[in-house]
C-alpha cells in the first residue's frame, strides 16, 4: 500500500524489516524453541503475519495449567490467509513468552485449526528489533539491552495468517482500496496495549466532551452546593469568618484587607488583580479540586493548572500542592518526556505584540483518522501563545496556504512575520510569493536545530496529549483536535500570565462556577494593560529560562532496592493496527528495583508478582511517584491567612 508505506518512510526499523522479508519469502519459515507460560513450544517466525497467534489446542493446554491467563473473547472474528483460507479467532491472550533468558508478556490471537503450534509475527519482530539471517539459520533480537542469537530448530512451509501486506505496494488503485478495506475490517481485533481492551472503530477511547465532562461538572456543583457548610466546618475558614464578624481578637480590619464575606461565603482577594475575589476553599476539598482541574484541562502541568484554579479558588500554598499531586499522576508519568540537557546556548525568539510573529509547522504523518486526515498543520502566535490546529489529508504548499489565507488570517489576524523550518512546503517559491504579496515577511529557523522554532514546544504538547487520550486507539486522534486546541488556548500560559484567548480575543470565564455562586464585584484588567504585563513577563521569563538552560548540568540519577521506577517503552509503528510510536505511552510500570548490577544498570521486578523484568540502563528509567497519604500533603499554618 503506497500511502501507508510513505507514512512510515522515516521509520528505519519498519522499512528494514520489510526489506528482510523480501529475502526470505520463497524459503521455508524458520522455527525456534521457546516457552509459553512455562510450556515449551515450537515458534514459527513469520514476517507475513502482522500479529502473533497461537493455536486453540495449545492455548487450552496452557489455560488448564494456568487458569489465570488473561483473555478477551472476540466472537465472530476471522483472519483470511494469503491462500484465501479462513482462520477463526476465538480469543486474545497475554502470555508470558520466554526465549532463552529473554522473558516478557506477548499478545497473541488464539485461532482455530492453525497449521502450527504458535507464530511470532512482525509485531514481536518490530518490538524486539529482530533480524532473520537465512544464511546462518539464526534470528537476532534485543531485549533489555542484551543481544540474543537463536539458532533455527528447523523450517516449515510458508504459513500466512493475514493478507494485510502494507509493506508491498500494489499496482492499481482498486488493489490499494481492497487492502485498506481489509485493514479496517480487522482493526477491532488488534488491541493496542496490554490489558486487551477491545476498541470499536466508531467508539472513542474517552468522550471528554460528554460523559467525562458531565461527571466533572457534577463534582463541581456538589462542591459549590456545600461550600457554606464546609467553610463553617473548616478550622481556618470558620476562624476567619468569626473574626471578621465578631472581631474577638482585634484582627477584623487587617483581615478585611484580604478577605470578604459575601452571602455567607468567604472570599479572598486574588494576587493577580486588585479587585478580583476568589472562593476560599476548605482544606477537605483541596485534593479534589486539583485533580478535577487537572483532568478538565487535559493533564497540563503545575503552572497551567495552578493558574486556572486561582481564577476562582484560593488554596494556600497552591503551587506546592499542585506540584505534589501532579507529580504522582500515573498517566502523566507515563506520557511526559523527561527533560534533558541540550547542548549549546539558548537563543530566545521574542515577539513584542500579538501577531508580530506566527510560527508554523507540520505534525505527522499520523495513522489515518476520521475524514482520511493524516497530518496537523500547526500555527502559533508567539506573543499570545494562541494556536490553531488544522487536521489535513495532505500538507503541500497549496493546501497550507489555503488554510492560512482562508481561515487563519480572516479569523485570527494578519501576522507581520511567518516563521517556519526548512520543510519543502515552506521553501517553495509560491510560499514566499503569497505572503510577500500581502506584505508579510517570511523567515526560517536553523536547518539542523528545529528547537529554534518555538512551535516545537506545541508539537511536544500535542504528542503528550495524544499519548494521554489516544494510546488505546491511535486512529481516533482527529476527534480530539478541537478539544486540545481549546485546552491550549483557554489555559493560562506561564510565560505571559494570561490565557492566549484572553490576550487575543475576549476571555471566556468559567460560566459553570459563576452560575452556581454569586461573586463579589470583580474588576478585570483592560486589554492594553494585559498586553503590557504579558510583554514584561515574556521578557523576564525568557531571560530566566536562558540563564537556567545555559547553566544546567544533569546530575547522575541513583536508585536503591525497593524504589519504584518506570521503564521506557520501545514500541514500533504498525500501519495495519493504525498505531504510531508517538501515541504510545512512553513508559510502563511501575517496577521495583532489585539491585544495581553494575554502574548505571538495575535489575527490576514486578512489585505484585516478583516476576523478573530484566536489567536496564538508567537512561531508560525514571522514578515513579505515588500519591502521598492525606496527612502528608502540604499543611497550612495560621499566619498564611493573616500575613
Amino acid at each position: 500500500m503506497n500511502q501507508i508505506k510513505e507514512n512510515y518512510q522515516d521509520d528505519e526499523d519498519f522499512l528494514s524489516d520489510q526489506e528482510e522479508e523480501a529475502e526470505i519469502i520463497d524459503d521455508g519459515q524458520p522455527i525456534i524453541i521457546g516457552k509459553l507460560e512455562g510450556v515449551e513450544q515450537q515458534l514459527l517466525l513469520d514476517t507475513g503475519s502482522q500479529v502473533s497467534v497461537v493455536s486453540e489446542e495449545v492455548f487450552e493446554f496452557i489455560q488448564r495449567k494456568n487458569p489465570r491467563v488473561i483473555t478477551l473473547p472476540v466472537s465472530g472474528i476471522t483472519i483470511q490467509g494469503i491462500t484465501g483460507k479462513i482462520v477463526k479467532v476465538v480469543n486474545q491472550a497475554l502470555l508470558t513468552l520466554q526465549i532463552q533468558d529473554s522473558t516478557h508478556e506477548q499478545k497473541f490471537l488464539v485461532v482455530k485449526k492453525l497449521e502450527t503450534t504458535a507464530i511470532l509475527g512482525t509485531d514481536w519482530m518490530r518490538d524486539k528489533k529482530a533480524k532473520i539471517d537465512m544464511d546462518r539459520d539464526e534470528v537476532y533480537f534485543q531485549d533489555n539491552d542484551v543481544d540474543y542469537y537463536i539458532r533455527f530448530q528447523g523450517r516449515s512451509l510458508k504459513i500466512r495468517t493475514a493478507n494485510l501486506q502494507v509493506n508491498q505496494p500494489t499496482g492499481s488503485r482498486e488493489e490499494n482500496e481492497a487492502i485498506e478495506e481489509l485493514i479496517s475490517q480487522y482493526e477491532d481485533i488488534f488491541s493496542t496495549k496490554p490489558g486487551l481492551v477491545k476498541t470499536k472503530k466508531n467508539q472513542p477511547a474517552i468522550t471528554i466532551g460528554k460523559v467525562k465532562k458531565k461527571k466533572e461538572d457534577k463534582k463541581l456543583k456538589n462542591i459549590l452546593k456545600n461550600i457554606k457548610t464546609e467553610q463553617d466546618e473548616d478550622e481556618k475558614c470558620s476562624w476567619i469568618k468569626k473574626e471578621i464578624e465578631e472581631n474577638k481578637h482585634g484582627r477584623a480590619e487587617k483581615l478585611k484587607e484580604k478577605f470578604i464575606l459575601h452571602q455567607e461565603v468567604l472570599f479572598r482577594k486574588s494576587k493577580r488583580a486588585q479587585e478580583w475575589w476568589v472562593i476560599f476553599l476548605p482544606y477537605i476539598r483541596h485534593r479534589e479540586i486539583i485533580e478535577l482541574y487537572h483532568q478538565r484541562m487535559g493533564h497540563f502541568g503545575t503552572s497551567k493548572v495552578s493558574a486556572e484554579i486561582s481564577e476562582n479558588w484560593y488554596i494556600p500554598d497552591l503551587e506546592k500542592k499542585v506540584k505534589q499531586l501532579l507529580a504522582a499522576c500515573d498517566l502523566c508519568q507515563k506520557t511526559k518526556i523527561r527533560n534533558q540537557k541540550q547542548e549549546g546556548l539558548m537563543k530566545n525568539v521574542i515577539a513584542e505584540n500579538p501577531l508580530d510573529i506566527v510560527s508554523v509547522d507540520i505534525f505527522g504523518p499520523l495513522p489515518r483518522s476520521k475524514g482520511g486526515v493524516e497530518y496537523i498543520f500547526v500555527a502559533l502566535d508567539l506573543f499570545t501563545k494562541y494556536v490553531k490546529l488544522y487536521p489535513m489529508k495532505k500538507v503541500n504548499t497549496r493546501m497550507i496556504l489555503k488554510k492560512m489565507m482562508e481561515d487563519f488570517i480572516p479569523n485570527v489576524g494578519k501576522p507581520k512575520m511567518i516563521l517556519s523550518d526548512h520543510g519543502s512546503q515552506f521553501t517553495a517559491k509560491k510560499w514566499a510569493e503569497e505572503f510577500s504579496n500581502r506584505e508579510i515577511e517570511v523567515k526560517m529557523t536553523s536547518v539542523y536545530h528545529p528547537q529554534s522554532n518555538p512551535v516545537e514546544r506545541v508539537m511536544r504538547e500535542l504528542g503528550r496529549m495524544f499519548r494521554t487520550y489516544c494510546h488505546e486507539n491511535h486512529g481516533n486522534w482527529a476527534s480530539w483536535v478541537k478539544q486540545i486546541e481549546l485546552w491550549i488556548n483557554a489555559s493560562i500560559h506561564d510565560s505571559t500570565g494570561f490565557s492566549p484567548i484572553e490576550l487575543l480575543k475576549k476571555k471566556e470565564t468559567d460560566q459553570l462556577v459563576e452560575s452556581l455562586i454569586q461573586f463579589p464585584m470583580r474588576t478585570d484588567l483592560g486589554k492594553d494593560i494585559k498586553i503590557r504585563l504579558a510583554r514584561e513577563k515574556l521578557k523576564s521569563k525568557a531571560e530566566k529560562r536562558k540563564d537556567k538552560h545555559d547553566k544546567k548540568v544533569n546530575k547522575p540519577v541513583k536508585y536503591k532496592p525497593g524504589d519504584l521506577v518506570l521503564l521506557r517503552t520501545h514500541y514500533q509503528s504498525s500501519a495495519v493496527n493504525k498505531e504510531i510510536r508517538k501515541f504510545f505511552l512512553l513508559y510502563e510500570g511501575p517496577f521495583e528495583v532489585v539491585e544495581e548490577t553494575e554502574v548505571n544498570a538495575y535489575r527490576l521486578k514486578k512489585p505484585d508478582t516478583g516476576m523478573n523484568r530484566g536489567v536496564h540502563n538508567v537512561v531508560n528509567l525514571k522514578r515513579y511517584i505515588k500519591i502521598p497519604p492525606e496527612p502528608q500533603l502540604v499543611q497550612v499554618v495560621q499566619n498564611i491567612y493573616i500575613g
